[in-house]
């Protein structure tokens, strides 16, 4: 491993080389991979135009719903257009960002939990807060979801800790405060498994248990950027680790 590296994709082509992170090679598992590539302009080795294409697409296209939605008010316990555009955001990050709602509950039932806490706690508002302990707490209610399709050893009328969803909404509900403030990772299991791996090929140290902390989740992902001597924010980091 170097020094330093010029950018992400350098740092985890040489890790992977190095640690042996995977026993096998991504690139190998997809037929074509870079003949199909180079077919839309991209090249496997030189991908800044491919990570551009990869990421930001689905990003913006999720960025623009939640500014654009409407946020309508009305008496009631929902106002049905209010339930849609809801609806339309926890459905959009379910299919592009894989949350795995439907293993739990339904997406209108997402939807009216999280109007619920709009109402009870101001979620929307506290959530785009200023104020970094007042946007994790919303995050921390975000993310006990009431069950309604009991599987894998959950019972019925209970609840689920959906933590991925609630970073991917949280991450999402606060694309302003992303240009000011470098704390908005979003976990899933792509992420744990990198940080796994770092872990078992090179010894770096963390507790698994302690990335369901949203604080010490971005605590963990700082370490690895000193420990690598990594110049980049977060979120960069958090994309590539999906990426890779």
């Amino acid at each position: 491993m170097k020094d330093s590296y010029e950018n992400l994709d350098e740092f985890f082509q040489d890790a992977i080389k190095e640690f042996k992170l995977y026993d096998y090679d991504k690139r190998e598992e997809i037929p074509n991979y870079e003949k199909e590539n180079e077919k839309r302009g991209y090249e496997y080795s030189n991908n800044e135009a491919f990570l551009d294409f990869l990421f930001n697409i689905d990003e913006k296209t999720i960025d623009d719903l939640f500014k654009n939605c409407p946020k309508v008010i009305e008496e009631g316990e929902y106002n049905t257009p209010e339930l849609y555009y809801t609806m339309m955001k926890v459905a959009m990050l379910d299919k592009l960002y894989n949350a795995n709602i439907g293993n739990y509950t339904s997406m209108s039932n997402m939807a009216k939990h999280l109007l619920k806490l709009k109402k009870k706690e101001d979620i929307e508002k506290n959530i785009r807060s200023n104020d970094d302990t007042t946007r994790c707490k919303a995050l921390s209610m975000i993310r006990k979801v009431p069950i309604i399709y009991p599987k894998k050893g959950y019972d019925k009328n209970k609840y689920v800790d959906l933590y991925s969803f609630a970073t991917k909404y949280y991450f999402f509900s606060n694309k302003e405060n992303r240009k000011r403030e470098d704390r908005f990772p979003i976990y899933d299991l792509n992420v744990k498994f990198i940080l796994s791996r770092f872990q078992e090929k090179d010894g770096f140290p963390f507790e698994k248990r302690k990335l369901s902390n949203f604080d010490e989740f971005i605590r963990i992902l700082n370490s690895f950027k000193d420990r690598y001597h990594l110049e980049c924010s977060i979120e960069e980091l958090d994309k590539m680790m999906w990426y890779y």
